[in-house]
């Protein structure tokens, strides 16, 4: 074979060598093309699906939240009307001084008007006119005195019923008040009358026979 018959077999053969070389390198390109692509997807399902889940769980937290809040408005709406409805006084004061809660039995305890007392303590204790520095009340002997008095009627010993009187009523209108009571008159009809004992005050027994 001549000279210039080697140089063109050597050519081919670099020609078919590169060729290959490029043939390769396209494969690989378009396999890593692929790859690239599919992990693109891959990656844009599982971004969409975390944006999915992350927007569930904050739709979550946010009715848990309502919930919660909704149960400490209930929780506060009862303790207030707990507190209102107490026959006790109740005055709390905060590390600060001042007064944070004033039920109304406690207003009335210290004689204060029905107002907002959200100020310092002393100076709620100091407008009020409390019960422990009150005078001591004094008797008024005519409200010890009563206008009626209220007097068991027994029969044979056994009260059957009971008779309303004027407290200085004579014994003969007591007397004639409680035989006239309709229980006294049915365990009294058909029968004699022995005897009406008035004992002032305390009760009137009537004997029959």
């Amino acid at each position: 074979m001549t000279e210039q018959g080697y140089l063109l077999l050597g050519l081919t053969a670099i020609v078919a060598a590169l060729s290959g070389i490029l043939a390769f390198a396209a494969a690989k390109f378009v396999t890593a093309a692929r790859a690239v692509a599919k992990d693109a997807r891959k990656g844009g399902s599982e971004t969409a699906f975390m944006a999915a889940a992350m927007e569930d769980a904050i739709v979550k937290l946010r009715t848990k939240e309502r919930a919660m809040k909704q149960r400490a408005e209930a929780s506060e709406r009862l303790s207030g009307e707990i507190i209102v409805s107490m026959t006790s006084g109740l005055l709390v004061v905060g590390e600060d001084g001042v007064v944070r809660t004033l039920n109304p039995a406690g207003r009335r305890l210290l004689g204060l008007p029905d107002a907002d007392w959200t100020a310092n303590y002393r100076e709620v204790l100091g407008e009020s006119g409390s019960v422990h520095r009150a005078a001591w009340p004094t008797a008024d002997p005519a409200a010890l005195v009563l206008d009626e008095i209220e007097l068991p009627v027994q029969v044979n010993g056994k009260v059957r019923d009971r008779v309303t009187v004027p407290a200085d009523a004579p014994e003969s209108e007591i007397v004639a008040a409680a035989l006239a009571l309709p229980n006294v008159v049915a365990h009294t009809e058909g029968k004699t009358v022995r005897k009406v004992v008035v004992v002032p005050g305390k009760l009137v027994s009537v004997v029959v026979g």
